[in-house]
Formats: C-alpha cells, structure tokens, sequence
C-alpha cells in the first residue's frame, strides 16, 4: 500500500507486479537472478563376459544355452543451482545435489529346450528358462527368474506364454538426492482436511488419525482448516529402499490361416504386478484411509499452532502395489496390388495393421495398508502419478500403401474417454461428488500421415504431418498443465521434413 520494502536492505527496489507495465526496470532488476547453471559429472563402468552356444542335443534336437557374468557400477555427482535447490526461481520446480554410486554383480543362464519335433498336433515345443542373480551394493542380493515356451501346433497356428519374476532397483536419484522443499497448497477449502470439523472425522473414523497427524485431541470436531494456508513439501532420496518386485505373466495365440494366407491375428492375455515400487508416496492419503488402522505414515504430517498442515514429507519410499490385466489384439493384412493400381513403375502393395488394447483392470496401492484403487477409465489421483489417464479401450490402426520408390501410410489412433476419480475420492471422504470442475472427457481420435519417397539407394525424403485434424488434448483440470502430455497430442497439428543423404558404401 505504501509502495515501499518492508526490509529495506540489500538496497531493496519495490515491485507492483498487478498488471502490464506496473514492474518497474528497477524493480525487476532486483528480483531478476543470475543465469541458473547445473552441473553433472556422471561416470559408468561395465565389465561383462557370457559365452553361447547348443552344448547338448536331446531327442527333439540342439539344447541352446547362454551363461554369463557381469558387473556394472554408476556414480552420479549432480550440483542443483542454488536458486533452484532454495526454490527462489519463481516457475521452476525445485532440484537438489546428488551424489553417490549404485553397483551390482550379477550372474546368469538362459536355457532353450526343445521338447518336441514332428509329432501330431506339435509341430514344434520347446521350453524356455532363465535364473539370474544380482547383488547390489546398496539395495542386496536378490534372485529372478524366467519360464515360459512356444508350442507350434501347425502352420496355422502357435501358441506363447511366459512367466517371469523381475526386479528394479533405486536408481541414485531415489537413493541419494538431497532433500529439498516446495511451498504449496494442501487445503484449497476447508473440506479438504479430513480433520475439519466439517468432514466429521470422528464420525469417519479418523480420529486416532488426526491426532498422530498433530491434531490436539481437545480440538477433534472442533478444528476447521483455513482456507489456503500454506504448506511445506519436502522431497528427497532415501537410502533405504529395497528393489522392486514384480511378476509378470502372459499368454496368447498367434494365427495365421492357410485359408486366408494374407491375414494373421495374434491376441495376448497380460497380468502384470509390481510390489515394493519406488516412488513419493501421499502420505495424506494414506494417513486418512480408514484402512489404515496403524496409522503409519501420519508420522510424515505435521500441523502448526492453529492446527492447519505445515509440513508433508514426500521423500521417495517403497510403495504399495500397481498391477495391470488386459488384452492386446494385432489383425495384419497384406498382400501385392494390380498393375492397375500402380502410380509408377515397380508394383504396388498394400497393408493394414490394426492394434487393440483392452484393460480388464489396472490397481494401484499407496501402500500396503492402503486401499487399493481400480484406475481402469479415470484419471487423476490417485491414478494420475502411477498411470496417467487410463482408459479402457485403446486402438492403432495403420494403412499403408507403396509403389515404386513412394510410399504413403496413413495412421489412425483412438483413445476412449475417461471418467475423473476425483468425483469418487471426493465421495470417499464424504465431500460431494459433484465438486469437481470435469467429471469426464470425452473420446480422442488422431490422424497422422506419412510420405516418403527414394529418390535414388543414397538419396530419400519424407514427410511427416501428426495430428492432421489439429485435434486438442483434453483439459483434466490437474496436474501436467490440465492434461496428460503422455497420452494425448498437447501440439496441435505439426509437420517435420526430413531429406536423408547417405555417402560411401561398398
């Protein structure tokens, strides 16, 4: 009001920042920082030996095997600009040093077996197996294993699975990035705390939470949270994670008709779970479901004097579950065109491929005593930081057609709309539903064509041009500025051109 510092020194120059041409040159030479630099020094070593080859024969022909060794080490030293690690650089997200190695030894088989040659109905069996064993530095020792095989009953058709048990370990950005903090907003309105005398916390059941949250037991269905009280985010490595686990199993047919032999359809079951994954957790969340009955993680909020939220921890922690289930359908199609259908010398053909992806369910847990969620059509939290938006049906189609030196291929992709879970998480908590600034979006379909021409074996050109009807990405109301960047096309219709010179040759 006064348009004066209230700390005058450091030879302070106020700034009016509420509309165009009110930021004084003085002003914003003030607040303005040096050009941020970040530094990385990042060194990888890699020893390995394996050996391969078919040692052995059995009744229905060669066994081929693979038996191998390997170490591998990687160390990270990453300096953060200090605006970036204070969180000074308005806009920008907040970085941290990290600094530390991660190495592994590991030994390895891999086996391929064939069961059965030439017999009825089993034109071809074999067996494939592998084990592996990996002993970080950091994470421990652990196995994974492999199982699977490949039965050919005829020329027509051949079915596949295989089981596997996996593992990932922390990378050295979860291991040992210094922890860092961001201000922002965990209580746009009341309502948003679970512990406000409004939500009825005892009522839910969520009393001994709010009170191992920070929450005086003499305030439990008195507290109300203010509206837009700050909150301290802290983020960072932790040293103690363990790997995560996964298991993985498919199966499925491929076939390809002698009666129709430009065709072939392929369709595949997938069940895919990971326990113990790495990432930030919401310990919010987790603290308030009424699952859990320990209360653990409430230990990582803390509230101020007047009860509001100061500080959430959000450092990287082995979570709970993610699993998925669906099915994956290919149709392909081929075959050479008339004459007729030539635009230039050579021959035409044609082929169509299309790609059909249908998700029976896709579950995420924050933790182990965590609810666990169906993400399958929503988007949003919790669904937005494990899988984005997850619709259930999916499809890719390409069309493509070639004659002479030219070829053109047009692609269609599809994306079924998607419900907000927020709607349900805000139900979960006894808000209303209805609060939500979009409950749903709609279906999203993209076309994009492709052009290339060889003008010579040396000389080729194509063009590109992605999203050809310029069809927006959907507005989700969240986070990754209002959309899924991953899922959807956030450019509008685009065009590169690329021209390929090759030189020498034999």
């Amino acid at each position: 009001v006064s348009g004066q510092c209230f700390d005058p020194s450091n030879g302070c120059v106020p700034v009016d920042i509420f509309g165009e041409g009110r930021l004084s040159e003085a002003g914003a030479d003030f607040i303005r920082i040096p050009p941020m630099v970040n530094v990385t020094d990042r060194v990888q070593k890699l020893a390995s030996i394996y050996l391969t080859g078919s040692p052995m024969e059995n009744w229905a022909g060669a066994i081929d095997m693979a038996v191998g060794a390997e170490w591998r080490s990687d160390e990270v030293d990453f300096e953060a600009d200090p605006f970036l690690f204070t969180g000074d650089a308005v806009g920008f997200f907040g970085d941290a040093p990290i600094n530390g190695t991660e190495s592994v030894t590991e030994g390895y088989v891999e086996l391929l077996i064939p069961l059965l040659s030439g017999a009825p109905a089993a034109e071809f069996v074999e067996l494939e197996l592998g084990a592996r064993y990996s002993d970080f530095e950091n994470a421990g020792g652990a196995w994974t294993y492999k199982a699977g095989g490949h039965w050919q009953f005829n020329e027509a058709l051949r079915f596949r699975t295989m089981w596997q048990k996996s593992l990932r370990a922390p990378n050295n950005l979860e291991l040992f990035q210094e922890e860092f903090t961001n201000i922002g907003f965990f209580v746009n309105q009341p309502s948003d705390d679970p512990c406000s005398a409004s939500q009825d916390p005892v009522g839910n059941g969520l009393a001994d939470a709010c009170v191992a949250s920070g929450l005086p037991a003499d305030q439990l269905g008195i507290f109300e949270a203010t509206q837009g009280s700050p909150t301290t985010f802290i983020f960072g490595g932790n040293p103690n994670l363990v790997p995560e686990d996964g298991e993985t199993f498919t199966a499925g047919f491929v076939i390809t008709p002698t009666a129709l032999p430009n065709w072939s359809f392929t369709v595949d079951y997938y069940d895919i779970e990971i326990t113990n994954e790495i990432g930030s957790i919401n310990v919010e969340d987790i603290c308030y479901d009424v699952g859990n009955t320990a209360n653990v993680f409430c230990d990582g909020i803390r509230r101020g004097p007047t009860g509001d939220i100061s500080e959430i921890d959000d450092i990287a922690q082995n979570r709970g579950l993610i699993a998925t289930r669906g099915i994956d359908t290919q149709i392909q199609y081929s075959r050479d065109l008339p004459d007729s259908w030539s635009l230039l010398a050579g021959g035409a053909t044609f082929a169509m491929s299309f790609n059909w992806t249908h998700l029976l369910s896709v579950e995420n847990q924050e933790n182990i005593v965590s609810t666990t969620v169906d993400c399958t059509g929503y988007f949003l939290s919790p669904c937005a930081g494990v899988f984005g938006t997850s619709p259930e049906n999916r499809t890719f189609t390409t069309f493509s057609y070639v004659t002479g030196s030219l070829g053109i291929t047009l692609s269609s992709r599809y994306i079924e709309g998607s419900n907000n879970f927020s709607a349900v998480e805000h139900e979960f908590f006894g808000g209303d539903p209805n609060q939500v600034a979009i409950e749903s979006i709609g279906s999203k379909h993209y076309l994009g064509l492709f052009v290339g021409y060889n003008f010579t074996d040396n000389v080729s050109a194509s063009l590109n041009i992605a999203n050809l009807t310029d069809t927006d990405a959907p507005l989700i109301a969240g986070i990754n500025n209002n959309t899924d960047y991953l899922l959807y096309d956030v450019f509008g219709r685009s065009y590169s051109l690329a021209v390929n010179l090759q030189f020498g040759g034999n």
